[in-house]
């Protein structure tokens, strides 16, 4: 694939591919989803190193953290990889200051998600569902969808997403 193709599957400029790949801009969570779909690999794979097949113990200090300052929000993977996994196993932290609510996006699989601490709104199809502590969600993906902190504190969820998310 050469810039120009994937410039134009992203709908993305060769300059922009250049600033956010050299670090001069900050890509938004919806660019790196578009860049992950172009590239066809998972959005977290962008963030992540191969480790060692007998790694199945992630420590809370060693967790593969990627952070969307943009978006207000902080992914941390909570299995050692995603390499040849069927399942991306999530810990998300909505900024109390989470910003415009996001464009909802559609993926193959399914989503499974619960609140932890704080309040989020979950936008699935034309629905919205505000969930508190210990409620949680099951959802189709390829239904539009979004997730947003509703609340006045930051918000901690947990998401199960099967497959991983391209």
């Amino acid at each position: 694939m050469t810039l120009d193709d994937l410039a134009r599957s992203v709908e993305l400029s060769k300059s922009a591919l250049s600033q956010i790949e050299s670090g001069k801009i900050d890509p938004s969570l919806d660019t790196l989803r578009r860049l992950a779909q172009g590239l066809k690999i998972t959005l977290a794979s962008l963030f992540e190193t191969r480790t060692a097949v007998d790694n199945r113990v992630v420590r809370r200090n060693q967790r593969k953290v990627f952070h969307i300052p943009r978006n207000h929000l902080r992914y941390e993977l909570l299995s050692p990889d995603l390499v040849g996994k069927r399942v991306e196993f999530l810990r998300v932290e909505f900024d109390r200051e989470s910003g415009e609510r996001p464009q909802p996006y559609t993926h193959e699989g399914e989503e499974y998600g619960i609140v932890i601490r704080g309040r989020v709104e979950v936008f699935v199809d034309g629905a919205t569902y505000v969930l508190g502590p210990g409620d949680s969600i099951f959802f189709h993906a390829m239904a539009p969808h979004y997730v947003h902190n509703a609340g006045r504190t930051s918000a901690v969820t947990i998401w199960a997403i099967s497959p991983p998310n391209y």
